[in-house]
This record gives structure tokens, C-alpha cells and sequence, in this order.
């Protein structure tokens, strides 16, 4: 099975060594392995945070960057989101305390 050429492939996806598409992770999957909401980067250094609020399950998190539009610069273009981690353990490594 060959992949797709380099100058074909979309740049909101992810691709393996030799060329072939990987599913993106979707709203519902994040959402499971105990992501908060998503973070969202522009390319003019602005970033942010946003509820999975009224997204479909369905969706790819990748694509919830086509929806939107930087409050900073105006660009829809420049917009990437991820899924947000930031205090939920996700298993491996260690426990924080906080120190009295």
C-alpha cells in the first residue's frame, strides 16, 4: 500500500513513515482519555483555552481550528488546536503533592 505524496497530504493530519493517513483524535475520544476542553495556538503568538462545549463528538479535534478565527489578528488560516491535558493525570509519571 503506498501513502500519500508529501505535496498531496493535509496538514491538519497526521501521517506515518510510509505516507498513510492516521485518524485524528475526535471530541469524544479526548474527551474519554480526560482532556478539559482543547487549546488553541495561532501562528501570531496569541493562544487560548476552550470547553468542548457544543462541539459534535464526532468531530476531529484538528478541525475545530476551521471554525475559528483569531481574536488578535483576524487570520482563520493560522489556527491550531489540540486536546487540553492540563490537569488530568493521564497514567505513567509522577503524582504532584502540593507542599504545605
Amino acid at each position: 500500500m503506498t501513502g500519500v505524496p508529501k505535496h498531496l497530504r493535509n496538514p491538519r493530519r497526521w501521517y506515518d513513515a510510509e505516507g498513510i493517513e492516521q485518524p485524528p483524535a475526535t471530541i469524544a475520544n479526548s474527551r474519554a482519555h480526560g482532556a478539559l476542553g482543547l487549546l488553541v495556538f495561532c501562528e501570531c503568538g496569541h493562544s487560548g483555552a476552550m470547553p468542548f462545549d457544543g462541539l459534535p463528538d464526532d468531530l476531529p479535534v484538528p478541525d475545530v481550528a476551521l471554525r475559528l478565527v483569531c481574536s488578535a489578528c483576524g487570520r482563520k488560516d493560522r489556527i491550531t488546536t489540540r486536546p487540553n491535558f492540563a490537569g488530568a493525570h493521564t497514567g505513567a509519571g509522577p503524582k504532584l503533592r502540593s507542599v504545605e
